[in-house]
Formats: C-alpha cells, sequence, structure tokens
C-alpha cells in the first residue's frame, strides 16, 4: 500500500494517529536554506513540529503519534513559519479539529456534532419519542418542550441545512463534489 500525503494541512485528524503532509516552499529556495516549523496552540499548551526537506522544493511536516496523542479533542490553532536563521516568515495559519481517538473514548460518548444532535432533539419532540435529555435541550434559551409545533418544524428545517452543510464541508475537505450546481454568467454587464 502507498500512503498519499496530501499538499495542505489536514482539516480534521484523530488524536494519537500518525499526521503528514507536505507543503511547497517553491518561493524560498533553497529549501535546505530554510527550516519549516508549525506550531499548534490549544487552550495555552504549544507543540512544535519541524518539516524536513524532500530536496523537491517541499518540505515534508510529519506528527507522530506521541505528539498528536497529546493534543486535545476539539479545536487546535497552527501557524506555519520558515526561517533561515536570519528572516522569518509565517506562511501558513489555520485551524484543524482534532478528535478523540475511538479506544479512549468513555462510555456515552456521543461524537456527533451539536448540529446533528439537535436534529435529532427536535425530530424527537416532534414524534413524541424524545429521551429525557432531548427534553431539556433548549434553542436561544427556550425549551424544546415549550415550542409549538410550528417553531419546531422551522427549527427542524434550520438543523437539516446546518447538518447539510457539514456535509458540503466534510466532502469537499475530502476532495469530492457536493452535488451543488454553481451558476455563472459570463458576458457584458452594463
Amino acid at each position: 500500500m502507498t500512503l498519499v500525503i496530501p499538499l495542505t494541512e489536514p482539516v480534521e485528524v484523530f488524536k494519537g494517529d500518525t499526521i503528514k503532509w507536505r507543503i511547497s516552499l517553491a518561493d524560498f529556495l533553497p529549501t535546505d536554506s530554510w527550516t519549516l516549523t508549525y506550531e499548534f496552540v490549544q487552550t495555552n499548551e504549544h507543540q512544535n513540529v519541524t518539516g524536513s526537506d524532500n530536496g523537491d522544493g517541499t518540505h515534508l511536516v510529519a506528527i507522530t503519534p506521541a505528539t498528536s496523542n497529546k493534543f486535545k479533542p476539539g479545536y487546535i490553532r497552527y501557524v506555519g513559519y520558515v526561517d533561515n536563521g536570519t528572516d522569518r516568515y509565517t506562511m501558513r495559519n489555520g485551524g484543524i479539529t482534532v478528535r478523540a481517538e475511538y479506544d479512549q473514548r468513555v462510555s456515552g460518548y456521543d461524537g456527533r456534532s451539536h448540529a446533528r444532535k439537535m436534529l435529532a432533539a427536535i425530530e424527537a419532540v416532534l414524534e413524541e419519542s424524545a429521551t429525557d435529555d432531548q427534553l431539556s435541550m433548549s434553542i436561544n434559551g427556550r425549551s424544546v418542550t415549550v415550542m409549538n409545533k410550528l417553531e419546531l418544524v422551522q427549527l427542524r428545517n434550520e438543523y437539516v441545512e446546518y447538518v447539510r452543510q457539514e456535509d458540503d464541508a466534510n466532502k469537499v475537505a475530502r476532495g469530492l463534489a457536493t452535488g451543488r450546481q454553481v451558476l455563472t454568467r459570463f458576458g457584458n454587464w452594463s
């Protein structure tokens, strides 16, 4: 099996996994003169990872399982910069969602997003099959138990759209089509 290493930072990772990507340093040649470093910051904790020169104008960033295991589940910010001992340039910044390892999750763990949890709760209330936990949920400070059916149906439609947006973002992050058309118009606008 040949592992394809992506040419950009991941959007989502699992705690404890090996994580790799390559970054082009074509603007910083020769690449062996520049050191690529990523600094990950999460709840005042910092982890630095240094990329290695591939000799082809790119650097490989490899996070070991020991390092990724230090990440907490949630969102982690990063900044990527190059340094040659004299100059330093920030060239990348963003964030990665860190998921817990499956074997470290405790009983009762619910990995669904907020939108998916709320959609399930609203649908359960509409179907009159909600659990006590679902009945105790509130949206914008109002308990789902005091909302009328029309309000619940409107909220359901909103959360269906949020879940669709999550699914589309996940597809795009994986390089897949969303199935949505993008319409453009060419020509004179005057």
